[in-house]
């Protein structure tokens, strides 16, 4: 396609959040470079350094006078001339549409001629059919082996969300796997009622090489005015190594009854979001709805009933030590702290089923003295 009237080769990266064009392309622009809006990150948390922000012109080679508008970042040192990212391919399907039909693919740009497509690596996406004639039970998960065109030997691919049409309910998630021998065993749900039959010559999805993963990521939505023109450059990862962020030790999960594919994933994913499993006894958190994530507070409605002090009964003596600890633990781990409410519950020592003790409070009387809210639960 044609840039600011000059031919160049643009890059399509499914990956990337945001589009970008190299510093040099700008020699050629009539137009001028504006402050950027956004900060960029390469995999490996890698700072891309970047200049601004221009309005680019894109024509047809066959129509250059027609050309169609789109706001690009502008960078340095990228590598590619052009990068066309999320925020030009999610535009509306009567302005960008990408057509593949596994054979020629094509972009199409508003009212300009189509573009050719073709990939660097020059392999097709390859097609993705289940292996043999398969049973995939409603409203279930299931593990299914499939056949992959075009591999040889053992190799990790990417295995592309569908919903095949011919399988109402069925759904295939995005997900990698790995090839041996052309088959591979990858992940499906069945959200319908019914039980589905996949044959082996059904086309299900495709599936593109794992060389392919994403490269570029927009990570901040407003720049730092260190990412302008006239600053310098943000230093390599070499210079300023950035810290790895802290890794939560995550409590014992059994994992045996998985296959050792999905074993890998559902450990990565625990420990992606390790910030939201408790690791500790009293390692609860705290709701926070309000907008300056203020703690969320309940109020028991008592109407004009007199504070309920119910004294606490006689504990017996080779439990004392018990309550103790288990009062200063809480308060070391902020679930109770000190009070002088006039409102008190007796303390109460259930004893589980593994020999161990349940701390308990007795609220029976505050229960009688509550006004209750006689309203159902709204439909959610």
């Amino acid at each position: 396609m044609l840039l600011f009237g000059k031919p160049v080769s643009v890059f399509i990266d499914t990956g990337a959040e945001t589009s970008f064009i190299n510093m040099n392309m700008t020699l050629h622009a009539d137009a001028d470079v504006d402050r950027p809006t956004v900060g960029l990150s390469a995999v490996g948390q890698t700072g891309v350094s970047v200049v601004g922000e221009i309005m680019t012109k894109f024509s047809h080679l066959s129509l250059p006078k027609k050309v169609f508008p789109h706001r690009l970042t502008v960078t340095e040192d990228s590598g590619y001339e052009a990068v066309l990212g999320q925020d030009f391919l999610k535009l509306l399907d009567s302005v960008v549409q990408y057509h593949s039909d596994y054979r020629k693919d094509r972009l199409d740009v508003a009212d300009l001629p189509s573009f050719e497509v073709w990939y660097e690596d020059g392999r097709k996406p390859m097609h993705v059919s289940a292996f043999t004639h398969t049973k995939v039970p409603k409203r279930a998960r299931a593990l299914v082996r499939m056949q992959i065109e075009g591999t040889e030997g053992e190799e990790t691919v990417i295995l592309r969300r569908n919903y095949p049409r011919g399988f109402p309910g069925f759904a295939i998630p995005d997900q990698v796997v790995d090839v041996k021998a052309g088959v591979a065993t990858a992940e499906v749900m069945n959200i319908a009622t019914n039980l589905i039959h996949l044959g082996p010559n059904s086309l299900l999805t495709f599936t593109e090489p794992f060389s392919r993963v994403s490269s570029i990521a927009a990570v901040t939505a407003n720049a730092p005015a260190s990412a302008c023109i006239q600053q310098p450059p943000i230093p390599k990862k070499e210079d300023s190594p950035v810290p790895p962020p802290p890794s939560q030790k995550l409590p014992p999960v059994d994992l045996s009854h998985l296959s050792y594919e999905l074993r890998e994933r559902y450990e990565g994913a625990l420990q992606e979001y390790s910030d939201l499993w408790s690791c500790s006894r009293f390692n609860i958190g705290e709701l926070r709805v309000d907008r300056n994530f203020k703690p969320f507070e309940v109020t028991i409605s008592t109407g004009d009933s007199p504070p309920i002090h119910w004294n606490q009964d006689r504990i017996s003596y080779y439990q004392r030590q018990h309550v103790k600890k288990e009062l200063e633990e809480m308060e070391e781990g902020g679930v109770i702290c000190p009070s002088t409410s006039p409102w008190a519950a007796p303390v109460v020592l259930i004893k589980k089923p593994d020999g161990t003790t349940r701390f308990c409070l007795d609220f029976c009387k505050l229960d009688q003295a509550t006004k209750r809210d006689l309203f159902p639960f709204p439909r959610i």
